[in-house]
């Protein structure tokens, strides 16, 4: 289940992918309890995992799915990021054409926001070379109105 501003998140992503021209689907259970008791038969295993998938995002005849993850970098925990990962993960078996995981950082300090994602970011292509699709993003209001703005590093050293 997801937290009160994930919920939020997800909507407001929902409403700026709209705007640019995408067909989106939120909070979608990717099969429903009756259905799970054809799987095993289908899948050859019984799902551990049944995600219930943030954005269903059509890109014209791709159908992408998109696990939304908040992460506050004044807090230090990364619980958020590793289950956020799993849930990924696990959608991958489901035959979406690309799989996302996009992690929405808040924080008072930007420099704690780019060195938090840009480690995240390592981590997932770099360290673990996970076929998902990752971006950080920090959610921004001001003046009245609402961005998202997709963030970017240049490079980060772990030694």
């Amino acid at each position: 289940t997801m937290k009160e501003g994930e919920n939020q998140f997800v909507d407001e992503l929902a409403g700026v992918l709209e705007q640019r021209g995408f067909k989106v689907r939120k909070r979608s259970r990717v099969y429903a309890w009756k259905e799970s008791k054809r799987l095993p038969g289908i899948l050859g295993y019984e799902p551990i995992l049944r995600p219930e998938v943030d954005l269903i995002v059509r890109a014209g005849d791709l159908l992408n799915a998109i696990e939304v993850k908040h992460l506050d970098a004044n807090k230090h925990s990364f619980g958020p990021f590793f289950h956020g990962v799993g849930q990924a993960l696990s959608l991958l078996e489901f035959g979406f054409d690309h799989v996302g995981l996009w992690i929405v950082f808040t924080s008072s300090h930007a420099s704690k926001i780019d060195q938090y994602g840009a480690w995240t970011w390592s981590h997932i292509r770099n360290m673990l070379g996970l076929p998902i699709e990752f971006s950080f993003l920090t959610r921004k209001l001001g003046n009245g109105s609402l961005t998202y703005e997709v963030r970017q590093y240049k490079s980060v050293s772990f030694r």
